[in-house]
């Protein structure tokens, strides 16, 4: 939040040296109405600062979504070779188990 405000004064400052030049070049004798800058200008500063972070911010969260979603996809790929893996050696392992219980006289009988 120290930024935020950093910027808006700077925007105040920038705003109010700009009135001053052109009060200058004008040879303004008016009275002015607004002290510093005019508040619908700095609203208008303040929310195109405000909105340029929030697209920063989003830009992170994207990246950030961009690489869970990455990882999951290679979880997913994990999984499935596993799955793959289990579903081809399944009739290895229960003929190995079969033959566990058998003598080895049965063995080679079969």
């Amino acid at each position: 939040m120290d930024q935020l405000e950093a910027e808006f004064c700077r925007l105040q400052l920038q705003m109010d040296k700009e009135y001053m030049l052109e009060c200058s070049k004008q040879q303004c004798t008016q009275s002015r109405e607004y002290y510093g800058v005019h508040p619908g200008e700095l609203a208008h500063r303040l929310h195109e600062l405000l909105e340029e972070r929030q697209q920063e911010g989003i830009k992170e969260l994207e990246s950030a979504l961009e690489c869970a979603m990455h990882k999951l996809h290679e979880k997913e790929r994990e999984l499935s070779w596993r799955k793959d893996t289990e579903t081809f050696l399944s009739p290895f392992q229960s003929l190995a188990c079969r033959s566990r219980q058998k003598t080895p006289s049965q063995i080679l009988k079969s």
